[in-house]
């Protein structure tokens, strides 16, 4: 249906992928925006609420390293109290490989938001 047919996209991005999403926004009218909520993996710009999407969350392993290309995104997650940046995983092991998506921090978490979508969107088929 098109911006006026109340319809949800829910768009998932990783690493170059958010950039690409964030770049993307500007193509789009504000109300085509307002149809996206955003969830975000190890990406190299964290998707702010600014960018004007539905919703957008920010997933970042304590352990990856691509997210530190956008510091003050993740300065500003760290310290706000309103942040749409959501740190996981664990800071014990080796520094700054848990970037792939199929990393057991970030699986973990498409499994969580593959689950919530069923239970949420399935039609019962």
């Amino acid at each position: 249906g098109g911006p006026g047919g109340g319809g949800l996209i829910i768009h998932y991005c990783h690493s170059l992928g958010g950039t690409d999403t964030a770049t993307a926004a500007g193509l789009l009218s504000p109300e085509e925006r307002k149809m996206i909520r955003v969830f975000s993996f190890g990406s190299a710009t964290m998707i702010t609420p600014a960018l004007g999407f539905e919703s957008a969350t920010n997933f970042v392993s304590l352990r990856d390293g691509v997210s530190l290309f956008d510091p003050l995104g993740i300065i500003y997650g760290a310290l706000s109290d309103d942040s749409n940046i959501a740190f996981v995983g664990t800071l014990f092991g080796p520094p700054l490989i848990d970037h792939m998506l199929g990393s057991e921090t970030y699986s973990e978490i498409l499994r969580m938001l593959g689950l919530m979508f069923m239970k949420t969107c399935a039609n019962g088929s």
